[in-house]
C-alpha cells in the first residue's frame, strides 16, 4: 500500500515488496523502485531491461572507471552465465555482483558493478547490447573451464537446509576477469543448475563467489561429484 500510495502500480508494488530483506536493506535497496516499471514489464511481457550507468568519479580518469549494470529479466536457466558472459565480451571485469530472484514471481534483478579499460562513451548503448544478448540468449563462447584453472582457489560446498538449495562457494587470492561467468557457466552447464542467487563480493586482497541452486535431483552426492569433477573440491 505504501509502494502504491508512491505512485507504483498495483503490480509493480507487489513484485518489489515480495523481494527479501537481504535486497531491501542492503547496497542496492535505493535502485529498487527504480526497476519498479522494468521489473513489470519482466513479468508480463517476458521484456528483459539493461540499465546502465557511471560509479566512479569522471576526476578518475587515470583509473579505470566504473560502472553499475542492472538488470531486471524473466526468470530464465542460465541468466547468470549469460550477464556475466556478455560482460565478458564486452571487456568488462566484473568486481561485485548480486542475483536476486523474486520468492513470489518469475522475475529477476541483478546488479554487477563493473570496470572498463576506459571511459564508455555511451552507456546507454552498451546496456541495449547487454540486452539484446540476454533476450537473444548469445552465450559467450569463451570457455569457462580455462579461466577457472588458471587460478589457485578454495572450494566449498554444502546442502543448506533452512533454504533447501546447495551453496558453492568460491574464494580466490585475486580477482580474474571472467571467473563470475565461468563459475555461472560451469554450473548451468554442464551440472544443469538452477542458480538462486549468487554473488561476488572483495574479500581482502582477494574475492569470494557464492552461489544458490538447485539442481534437477537434487541429490547431494551426484551433485557432490559433479562439483568436484568441474570445480574441485577441498572442504
Amino acid at each position: 500500500a505504501l509502494l502504491e500510495e508512491q505512485g507504483l502500480d498495483s503490480t509493480a508494488a507487489e513484485i518489489i515488496a515480495s523481494f527479501g530483506k537481504e535486497l531491501k536493506t542492503g547496497r542496492y535497496s535505493s535502485q529498487i523502485e527504480r526497476f519498479a516499471e522494468p521489473l513489470r514489464d519482466a513479468l508480463e511481457q517476458q521484456k528483459p531491461t539493461v540499465l546502465m550507468n557511471r560509479i566512479s568519479a569522471p576526476s578518475s580518469e587515470e583509473l579505470r572507471p566504473h560502472y553499475q549494470i542492472g538488470i531486471a529479466a524473466p526468470n530464465s536457466a542460465g541468466l547468470v552465465a549469460l550477464i556475466a558472459g556478455a560482460c565478458l565480451d564486452r571487456h568488462l571485469d566484473v568486481h561485485r555482483a548480486y542475483a536476486y530472484t523474486n520468492p513470489a514471481f518469475p522475475v529477476v534483478l541483478d546488479f554487477f558493478e563493473v570496470a572498463s579499460a576506459t571511459a564508455i562513451l555511451e552507456p546507454r548503448k552498451l546496456a541495449e547490447q547487454i540486452q539484446s544478448a540476454l533476450i537473444e540468449r548469445n552465450f559467450s563462447h569463451t570457455d569457462p573451464a580455462a579461466i577457472l584453472n588458471a587460478l589457485n582457489r578454495r572450494i566449498f560446498f554444502e546442502y543448506e537446509e533452512p533454504s533447501g538449495l546447495f551453496h558453492l562457494s568460491i574464494e580466490t587470492p585475486g580477482a580474474k576477469q571472467g571467473l563470475f561467468y565461468s563459475i555461472a557457466r560451469l554450473l548451468y552447464e554442464p551440472i544443469g543448475a538452477d542458480i538462486y542467487a549468487a554473488k561476488l563480493f572483495p574479500e581482502g586482497e582477494g574475492a569470494r563467489h557464492s552461489f544458490f541452486f538447485k539442481t534437477l535431483s537434487m541429490n547431494f552426492r551426484e551433485t557432490e561429484e559433479l562439483v568436484q569433477k568441474h570445480f574441485g573440491y577441498n572442504h
